[in-house]
């Protein structure tokens, strides 16, 4: 999902026009038919016609601006790489070969994640005896928090 477009002026070709219409007492009072007859307020609302064009395309950014925001950044994208994860399989007793295509289905809600094994492998059993945590110069012993279900750290 991309970030929401902003709206650079929200303004419309009525708010346009109006604001136009109630600047023309100052700027030349001797104008004193403002109606739609008048060929001024036919200028001013093909100016303002003109003008909301011009707000609608500085309103449009495309994934090239982005892009170029992004340089300013000094950040570059990289190209569209798979998704790497870390899976943990429960009760493996012994020794298996996964062969690489393989499809691995996991039950996260509320819908299932796919991922394809890119190599050849074994799983091999492991039990864990310890889990050491640290952050921000602080160690954690979380042995027993990874006994409970549902508790990530």
């Amino acid at each position: 999902m991309g970030l929401p477009v902003p709206v650079l002026d929200d303004k419309t070709f009525n708010e346009i026009v109006d604001e136009a219409r109630l600047l023309i007492p100052r700027y030349y009072p001797e104008w004193t038919d403002h109606n739609v007859h008048d060929p001024g307020i036919t200028f001013i609302e093909l100016f303002a016609w003109l003008a909301e064009m011009q707000i609608y395309q500085l309103d449009q950014i495309t994934d090239r601006n982005y892009k170029n925001f992004l340089q300013l950044l000094n950040f570059y994208p990289c190209d569209i790489q798979p998704a790497k994860v870390d899976i943990t399989f429960k009760q493996i007793t012994s020794e298996i070969p996964i062969p690489a295509g393989t499809q691995i289905f996991t039950g996260v809600e509320p819908e299932q994640l796919v991922y394809e094994v890119q190599e050849d492998f074994n799983l091999v059993p492991a039990q864990i005896k310890s889990i050491i945590t640290t952050y921000d110069s602080k160690t954690v012993d979380n042995t027993e928090a990874n006994e409970t279900e549902n508790v990530y750290f």
